[in-house]
């Protein structure tokens, strides 16, 4: 197995093999860890946190870490990227540290993935907001009072949201990176992803995957304000209307086995279970309790499960799960709604249309459902030790989903 960790840690000692060989011979130093391609300016990169080859500042697009970059230059699959850069930089198999890199199955489509409808073409997030994305990511890391603070919202050991920054999940600003209009104030932030059908170029198959398009960021519960005074909560950027999207509903947190969608043809996995919550911070508060994340960040959910954070109050945000997921068909869902009007809802309709749990079950969905009793949320059951990770197995046994051997027959 290639080690992903030391290929990294190779390109970020000595960028230059890299940039040469995409490059060509027009590579020269541009001051500390920077560098320059092309005889008139040409464009700027710049070595990050020790590990990742980051973008020019001229808009281009060739953001991302050393795979990235190669797979901008020669079309190829994460697997062969990794190979290249290993052979560039002598990295052999079989290393000793750091986090493996095991090469996914080849791509294939299965039919009982095929949608009826598409959701729209979103644009991707755009170079300013990624690189204030990846800032956020980093202080979070970096910034042990900005953890401290942060955790301090939920109930969380400050130590456990490392992990998740480094998984890409959420990261942590202040405010004076954002619009003018808006007071100072530390906030939490998480990228918001839309599922988009991709074309494979070698076979013209078509699979999905995650495109983030916004920024959502989540406020202290007081003090977060506009200029003016009025009281902000959460804000996204860029807003639905900048990146023309009309139809409303606030795309779900999906949080699944190696960040991939279960349902994508490519990788061959079936959604067998998912887990419900309201709002991305429950999600996370599953993901932390049931201990599927570890300190490097990886992913270790069972194969076939994942956790969706419901963004929003009311039938926006269910509503919006149920149009851009319509392609999953889990034969389980455990739908861990909070003790107010909005979860309820979930499953009472008050409008006469079919309920979330309803619709749920229409599509074939065994539904077991928690609504915390003395408590208002998941995060108030994880503060008081009644959401473990024995909790949440017998939960999915209950579903018919084992940690271990898969779902049952």
């Amino acid at each position: 197995m290639l080690n992903i960790s030391e290929i990294k840690a190779a390109v970020a000692r000595d960028p230059l093999p890299l940039l040469t060989k995409i490059y060509g011979d027009t590579v020269r130093s541009a001051g500390e860890n920077q560098w320059r391609v092309g005889t008139k300016g040409g464009k700027k990169l710049d070595t990050l946190s020790g590990e990742l080859l980051a973008c020019d500042f001229a808009g281009d697009g060739h953001n991302g870490d050393c795979f990235a970059l190669w797979q901008k230059h020669y079309p190829c699959t994460f697997a062969e990227a990794a190979n290249g850069i290993a052979t560039l930089y002598g990295v052999s198999a079989n290393a000793s540290n750091g986090t493996p890199f095991i090469a996914p199955p080849a791509h294939r489509v299965k039919k009982d993935t095929a949608l009826d409808t598409r959701p729209p073409q979103w644009p991707v997030l755009g170079p300013q907001c990624d690189a204030f994305w990846r800032a956020s990511g980093t202080q979070l890391i970096e910034d042990t009072d900005t953890r401290e603070r942060i955790a301090a919202w939920r109930g969380w050991t400050p130590f456990t949201l490392i992990p998740l920054a480094r998984a890409g999940l959420i990261g942590a600003a202040d405010f004076d990176l954002w619009p003018a209009s808006i007071r100072p104030q530390l906030c939490a932030n998480f990228r918001v992803l839309h599922p988009q059908l991709t074309r494979e170029e070698e076979t013209g198959k078509e699979f999905w995957s995650w495109q983030p398009v916004q920024l959502h960021a989540r406020f202290a519960c007081s003090g977060a304000a506009w200029k003016d005074g009025r009281p902000l909560t959460w804000l996204y950027v860029p807003t639905m209307k900048n990146i023309g999207m009309e139809e409303g509903g606030n795309a779900p947190l999906v949080i699944a086995r190696d960040g991939r969608d279960p349902e994508q043809p490519g990788y061959g996995t079936h959604c067998e279970c998912v887990i419900f919550c309201a709002g991305e911070w429950d999600a996370l508060t599953v993901l932390l309790a049931a201990w599927w994340i570890d300190d490097n960040g990886t992913l270790t959910l069972p194969q076939g499960l994942a956790i969706v954070g419901i963004r929003g109050e009311g039938r926006g945000g269910t509503d919006a799960y149920l149009r851009h997921y319509g392609h999953w068909r889990p034969r389980s869902v455990i739908m861990l709604a909070d003790a107010d009007k909005t979860g309820l809802a979930w499953f009472e309709s008050k409008d006469g249309q079919p309920c979330f749990a309803e619709q749920l079950e229409r599509r074939g969905a065994k539904v077991l459902s928690r609504v915390p009793d003395g408590a208002k949320d998941v995060n108030d059951l994880y503060r008081t030790g009644n959401l473990g990770g024995h909790h949440i197995t017998e939960m999915l046994t209950a579903a018919g989903f084992h940690r271990k051997g898969g779902p049952s027959k």
